[in-house]
């Protein structure tokens, strides 16, 4: 036993304090779990094992160490946040889909003793075969990568995958050690504005996060705008709204039913830290606008460290329908838990449980199509589109049941077959689930059937006591009947009406009161047309 002893202490000696990786060598790769990081991962005297190569460190001493994971979604985000000093940057390459692990460790063996090249391709993809990869190499001074992995092969048997991180030991063996958390994710929803968190209340504290599945995906309106320099992302365009480089975003916003002055109250809780800078925390903007087009309203001290105080923003103005957003990224790439304080100053808090992005009313294929899209619902029990002849008096057309709680992109979609003849108006009115609701601006439309049947009135406006004229224009000869009503709905002049030929004028003597009036003409198949009416 003392021999023994003796033997191992000798061998810890030339090996030197730290021993090799558990997972040097391929066949022994560490398998992740999706939806967590494991940290504390070291790579000092890692080396390349017989067969081994590194793929983006050709020509130079390299080392690398292995991971697995088992994709259950086409779609996972690649977390690698490095520990030490981003001047020993390493790379990380995916291959894959294997049936075993041993399956992949034999191909990626054979490719580097003389087997086909491996490919290669940007992190946004993944080439998926036999032979594939995903490498990527960090960048010096922003250590934290986010990458997400696309056509994820999820048939059970023939979907793993092999993590290779390269170390470029350059002139020795362990001067190029890295210290890092690896993790894979599935994509988080309010990565990408505007799939964002919903801010419903005041003076309620709203928690989030930076890790996990926030990627920069570099698609989707709200993150091209926020583009500050190349180094943000490869396809960004637009102006430099924040200051910092985004690695894994996360979103919340919030909407004003009514005008309102508000100010925001931002705190970062806790991180899982790049510990090379000496200094853990988040990078968060506050923005208003469209995602199409951010204006910043402010910018939390950056980093917002785990022991900065409380960032309050100054007090903003936010009008009526539209929206603000907020946004944080993990400083060189931390992990990190926040939270959000929203408080009104004036105006009253009347938040929007629903970020309405558009809603209209078209006239297409002898019908009205009325449609709408939504960025995030929050508590959202239904949608009511009701229709009004006069702009005032609206009736419930259709009702559709909301998504409740969502935080991506939604498309709704009605026809009303039997749309008011002439002029007419939609508008969306939205009940959440406490019976709370607020309505969309008002969508105006002219509809004409295909039987021709239409009418105009003249002159318009027209003075007390002068002659009305409405000309009446069918296809068919018809039977109509004509009336005017004032605001309260009641009947001010009515008269049937008879004609042979296409088209008639019918003179109507009055003597109205100044105010709005509503002139309808019904034919004898229930159609009916409506035009406003001015009596100054």
């Amino acid at each position: 036993m003392k021999r023994v002893f003796i033997i191992c202490l000798f061998v810890l000696c030339i090996g030197g304090l730290v021993a090799q990786p558990a997972n040097d060598a391929c066949l022994s790769a560490i398998s992740l779990t999706s939806g967590t990081n494991l940290c504390g991962q070291n790579s000092t005297n890692t080396t390349l094992q017989t067969g081994e190569c590194n793929l983006n460190f050709t020509g130079s001493t390299g080392s690398s160490m292995w991971y697995s994971f088992t994709a259950s979604t086409s779609s996972l985000v690649l977390n690698f946040i490095q520990n030490n000093s981003t001047n020993l940057a390493p790379d990380y390459v995916v291959y894959g889909p294997y049936t075993t692990l041993t399956a992949g460790c034999t191909n990626v063996t054979s490719a580097c003793t003389g087997g086909s090249v491996l490919a290669t391709a940007q992190p946004t993809s993944h080439v998926s075969g036999p032979v594939g990869g995903v490498s990527y190499n960090l960048i010096n001074g922003d250590p934290g990568k986010y990458t997400e992995l696309t056509g994820l092969t999820t048939t059970a048997g023939n979907n793993t995958y092999l993590i290779q991180v390269q170390n470029n030991n350059g002139g020795g063996g362990n001067d190029r050690w890295v210290e890092f958390c690896v993790g894979v994710h599935a994509p988080a929803a309010n990565a990408v504005a505007p799939a964002a968190n919903l801010i419903n209340q005041c003076g309620i504290t709203f928690n989030g996060s930076t890790g996990g599945g926030n990627f920069p995906s570099a698609t989707g309106a709200g993150f091209n705008n926020l583009d500050n320099a190349a180094t943000q992302c490869g396809s960004c365009a637009g102006g430099a709204d924040v200051t910092y480089v985004i690695n894994n975003p996360s979103w919340f916003t919030f909407c004003a039913a009514t005008a309102g002055t508000y100010n925001v109250q931002f705190d970062v809780t806790s991180c899982v830290n790049s510990a090379f800078t000496g200094a853990t925390g988040g990078q968060m903007a506050l923005l208003t606008g469209t995602t199409n087009s951010l204006t910043n309203v402010w910018q939390a001290t950056s980093p917002t460290l785990v022991s900065t105080a409380v960032q309050t923003s100054p007090n903003f103005a936010l009008a009526a329908g539209k929206c603000a957003y907020l946004v944080v990224d993990g400083f060189a790439g931390d992990a990190c838990n926040y939270s959000y304080i929203l408080t009104n100053v004036a105006g009253g808090c009347i938040l929007l449980p629903v970020e309405l992005m558009s809603f209209d009313a078209v006239v297409k294929n002898d019908a009205v199509e009325i449609s709408w899209m939504t960025a995030s619902e929050k508590n959202n029990s239904f949608f009511s589109v009701e229709r009004s002849k006069n702009g005032i008096d609206f009736e419930t057309f259709k009702t559709i049941q909301g998504a409740e709680n969502s935080t991506v992109q939604r498309n709704y979609f009605v026809v009303d077959k039997n749309a008011f003849f002439g002029l007419s108006y939609y508008r969306l009115k939205q009940t959440d689930a406490n019976g709370k609701y607020s309505y969309s601006e008002i969508k105006s439309v002219n509809f004409a059937h295909d039987t021709k049947f239409q009418m105009s009135v003249f002159p318009n406006p027209i003075h007390e006591n002068n002659s009305l004229f409405v000309s009446i224009s069918s296809d068919k000869n018809d039977k109509v009947v004509l009336s005017i009503t004032d605001m309260s709905g009641k009947i001010v002049a009515e008269k049937e009406v008879k004609f042979e030929n296409s088209n008639t004028n019918v003179e109507v003597k009055h003597n109205f009161e100044p105010g709005i009036y509503f002139v309808k003409v019904v034919n004898h198949e229930g159609q009916a047309v409506y035009q406003k009416l001015i009596v100054r």
